[in-house]
Formats: structure tokens, C-alpha cells, sequence
């Protein structure tokens, strides 16, 4: 059960979810009161946004990782990057600001982007409390 300053997100890939499901998850999400985190064209765009702002070149999710690897060499979904990334956090705050999105978008033609640092903010203002 959520209390008071409690907050709840979802966090979505374009690469695995249907537009449609896309779609009526934020439609609910957003009626309950949901935050939706959402990437394209996958997460790894946002560990990409810490090393360069060119992010619509890639169209695949496997363009972005091999991209990534030059820049993280032997990037495993399950590794710990907060250390190499962190001193990043300005960057790719920089490279990814203006994606937005809604239930109605066309989840296709967004530009590659994601909204991650709603959810960071939210979790830094609560720390501030």
C-alpha cells in the first residue's frame, strides 16, 4: 500500500512492447497515478546519452549496444556502471532532455531518447525531504 511522498514507475523498452500494449499501460498507469519510464529505441540509450548526443542514428536496439561497446567494453545488461556513469549524469541529462511522450504517441516515430531522469529527479527530491 502506498503512503503519502510514496511514488511508483513503470520502466519500458521500445525494443519488447507493443505499441498497443505501450499504449493502454500508460493509459492505465497514468489513471492510478503510475509514473512511466520510457526508452527508445532500449535502456542502453540512456548509458549511451553519458558518452554522446548523437543518439538518432541508431535504429535497432542492437546498433545501440554495439555503439556502446566502444565506449563500455564487455557491456552485460547486469553489470554495475553508477561509478563510470555518474560523472557523466550532466551529459546525458543534456542529451536526453526533451523526450517526452504520451499515451497517444506514436511510439515508432519518437526520436531515440528516454525520460529516465523524471524518475532520478523524483528520487533525489525525495532524499532532499
Amino acid at each position: 500500500k502506498l503512503k503519502y511522498g510514496d511514488s511508483v514507475f513503470c520502466v519500458f523498452d521500445r525494443d519488447f512492447t507493443a505499441r498497443e500494449e505501450l499504449s493502454k499501460t500508460m493509459s492505465q498507469a497514468a489513471k492510478a497515478g503510475i509514473g512511466i519510464v520510457f526508452s527508445k529505441p532500449c535502456f542502453e540509450i540512456v548509458f549511451l546519452a553519458h558518452f554522446t548526443s548523437d543518439l538518432q542514428r541508431f535504429k535497432t536496439p542492437e546498433d545501440v549496444l554495439g555503439e556502446l561497446e566502444k565506449y563500455i567494453p564487455g557491456y552485460s545488461k547486469t553489470g554495475d556502471y553508477w561509478d563510470l556513469l555518474s560523472p557523466r549524469r550532466d551529459e546525458a541529462r543534456r542529451n536526453l532532455a526533451g523526450f517526452s511522450f504520451g499515451p497517444d504517441s506514436d511510439f515508432d516515430g519518437l526520436p531515440n531518447g528516454s525520460n529516465v531522469f523524471e524518475l532520478f529527479d523524483r528520487v533525489a527530491g525525495y532524499r532532499r525531504r
